[in-house]
């Protein structure tokens, strides 16, 4: 996907994979990705991750390597808030989203977070809301909202290469008046 010598240390898969697994140490429940085309939803109590953005809070921290020969490496690493809905379905909505909300303003969730990656970390968990939602039978279900901002230490990596070594040639040079 990336051109040689690029990478991205944090995928989105990597972020939605940290946040699942610290959730189903909350909950027993199925707990998916939104936004898949044709799959339908499952029944009973579930949770949905819909991605909502990443607001930048730093400027980039710049450091290089030259370690491994030509091109080494420039290391653009940045800080910034990721915004993730999180949806809660079924009779126990409202008791997941109130879980989860509460659950993710604690010590608990920074040392949770801690175990599973040192690149993300909780910031805030949002106030559970009731949305509507009518499912493909036009029957309304339940489904309490709530956002969380998770703190997230991202790093491109990038080709940079160095001058190793220099061929200097002297020269007299005498001016003529």
């Amino acid at each position: 996907m990336f051109a040689n010598n690029v990478s991205n240390s944090l995928s989105q898969s990597y972020m939605f994979t940290a946040l699942r697994k610290f959730l189903l140490l909350l909950v027993d429940v199925p707990v998916l990705q939104s936004q898949q085309n044709k799959v339908a939803l499952p029944t009973g109590n579930f949770i949905t991750m819909t991605s909502l953005g990443e607001d930048v809070k730093s400027t980039n921290r710049i450091s290089y390597a030259n370690e491994a020969g030509d091109p080494g490496s420039e290391i653009q690493q940045r800080t910034a808030f990721w915004r993730v809905q999180l949806d809660c379905f079924g009779s126990e909505a409202q008791s997941l989203a109130s879980l989860i909300s509460t659950a993710f303003r604690s010590e608990w969730a920074c040392m949770a977070f801690k175990s599973l990656s040192d690149s993300i970390a909780p910031i805030s968990g949002g106030d559970p809301r009731q949305t509507a939602f009518i499912n493909s039978e036009s029957e309304y279900e339940d489904r309490w909202t709530l956002e969380a901002t998770l703190g997230i230490d991202k790093a491109v990596t990038l080709p940079q290469y160095f001058f190793t070594q220099d061929d200097v040639e002297t020269y007299s040079y005498e001016m003529s008046q």
